[in-house]
């Protein structure tokens, strides 16, 4: 469950006291690795903290896939990525989110022609990462309802897997290092108007 904020955290590669206190707090598979989630009606915020890198290269990175819709009417979380063939508008498609620690954004399209262009998005999404004393912070806010390609609104749920690199090597998971494709995904319910606040998990289920 993603928690409700009704204060947007400062993008700024930095866990400042109290930004995230409203977020919901999630482990991965590395324990010195953690993400905060949380959204309010236009935004997703994520912060993930690396405590076990304490400087960037341009081999850290964040990767996210994430299944947000498919079919007709569209249905978030279907399992399945479906789009027919490349739509090749930043705005559309699923498939995944690279967040670079040097500062770009990449967003690679899935579906049934698995090699769609890559197409940059560091002009759509907010993002910063920076080392600090508690180790690497990758800090983003994704919109959900416009210029990005995460299609979800309050009360809704998509499902998503996340991945993080140091050095070109991969360090943690969530929810799990399977291989990548929607069913292994991890669903995750939007907070809608304050709900979903207090402490929370992804529990084991759907």
């Amino acid at each position: 469950l993603s928690s409700w904020m009704s204060r947007a955290p400062a993008i700024d590669g930095q866990l400042a006291a109290g930004e995230w206190s409203a977020a919901t707090l999630v482990g991965t598979t590395n324990p010195d690795v953690t993400i905060r989630v949380g959204n309010d009606a236009r935004t997703l915020y994520l912060a993930v903290l690396d405590a076990g890198d304490l400087g960037t290269g341009g081999a850290d990175f964040v990767f996210l896939p994430f299944d947000d819709e498919g079919g007709v009417p569209p249905v978030l979380d279907d399992n399945a990525y479906a789009n027919p063939a490349c739509q090749g508008q930043p705005n559309l498609g699923e498939g995944s989110l690279t967040f670079q620690a040097a500062g770009s954004v990449q967003f690679d399209e899935r579906s049934l022609n698995p090699s769609c262009p890559s197409q940059t998005l560091s002009d759509r999404v907010r993002f910063q990462s920076a080392p600090q004393p508690e180790g690497v912070v990758y800090e983003m806010a994704i919109p959900l309802d416009g210029p990005a390609p995460l299609q979800a609104g309050p009360g809704q749920r998509f499902a998503f897997y996340l991945r993080v690199f140091r050095d070109g090597g991969l360090v943690a998971c969530l929810p799990s290092c399977a291989f990548i494709d929607p069913p292994n995904f991890r669903n995750l319910v939007l907070a809608s108007g304050g709900c979903n606040t207090g402490p929370q998990d992804f529990g084991s289920g759907d």
